[in-house]
This record gives structure tokens, sequence and C-alpha cells, in this order.
């Protein structure tokens, strides 16, 4: 085999060890979008679940009709539960079950 075969350009390997794809206060920023979308996803989730659990006790005590089935409404009460259960994991400890 030719010599050149054998030769390790090391100027190649020192320019790639300087690269960084890590731009920290790219990361930081990022990091920071992500919990102000999640606390406003909580804000959200917690209205949600008011009107739903309203919405639902009134249709139970016959102040309020729906052509919704109460089990939809029960199943989207619980999802938004979930969700919300959810995302305060994710904010509390950044893992979910």
């Amino acid at each position: 085999m030719p010599l050149y075969f054998y030769f390790i350009n090391r100027n190649i390997t020192e320019r790639e060890l300087n690269l960084s794809s890590c731009n920290c206060h790219e990361i930081t920023n990022r990091f920071g979008q992500v919990k102000a979308l999640n606390r406003m996803a909580i804000r959200l989730l917690n209205g949600l679940i008011a009107l739903k659990e309203e919405i639902l006790n009134k249709v139970l005590s016959y102040q309020m009709f729906t052509m919704n089935y109460l089990l939809l409404i029960e199943h989207i009460l619980r999802e938004a539960k979930l969700y919300h259960k959810y995302v305060q994991m994710l904010e509390t400890d950044g893992k979910i079950d």
C-alpha cells in the first residue's frame, strides 16, 4: 500500500475536536422557552379541568343540559388531569412514570 494511506492528518482531527455543536446560550434559552410553555400548559389545563368539573357537576345536578354523554365529559376530564400530571412531573424532576 502507498504510504499516504497510513498518514493521518492531525489538523483535521484537532479541528474536529474544537468543533462544538453545543451552544450553551442557545440551550439555556430553549430550556427557558420549554419551562414557559409548560407553565402555560399547566395554567390552561387548570382552566380546562375546572370547566369540565363545573359542567359535569351542573349536568349531574340538572342545572345544565348537554348533548354530550356524561362518559365523554368524564373521559375528557380524566385525560386533562393525566396530562396535567405528566407536565407537572416533567417540571418537577424531568421524568414521566
